[in-house]
């Protein structure tokens, strides 16, 4: 683990806390299409990222319908932290939706950190739609 990630590794749950707030943001959306959904969330980090903040929603009409996970990854790249959004299958990767990635020079202050996040989880709410609709597209269904 980089020096930065060791510096913000005390702070992972602070800035999952941020992006949580503003992603369950999309459940509501999601509900209103598919009102069957579940959803979960957590976050995670090892050596090559600090956080991997996540939201993963599951069809309820057809539980083989790969579940679709909307994540923020905030890697350490040469010292600053690039924060990465996109929303995608949780077995097969399917790209769903995604957004500009945000590169913080570093190590960045906890407020910082915690703006970018919340950036990238506006903007990703935007994909709740698409997210919903891939809950129902049987096109997804997994072997």
């Amino acid at each position: 683990m980089s020096d930065v990630a060791i510096l913000l590794e005390p702070f992972a749950e602070a800035v999952d806390d941020a992006a949580q707030q503003i992603l369950t943001k999309m459940d509501a959306v999601i509900k209103e299409s598919a009102p069957e959904a579940s959803v979960d969330s957590g976050h995670t980090g090892n050596r090559d990222f600090f956080l991997f903040s996540y939201r993963r929603y599951s069809s309820g009409v057809n539980p083989r319908i790969d579940p679709v996970v909307v994540g923020i990854n905030c890697e350490v790249r040469n010292g600053d932290v690039v924060v990465i959004g996109d929303i995608c299958g949780e077995a097969t990767g399917d790209p769903i939706y995604d957004v500009p990635s945000l590169r913080i020079p570093g190590p960045p202050s906890v407020g910082t950190l915690r703006q970018a996040v919340q950036a990238v989880a506006s903007q990703l709410c935007a994909g709740a739609p698409d997210t919903a609709r891939a809950l129902r597209d049987s096109s997804r269904e997994l072997d």
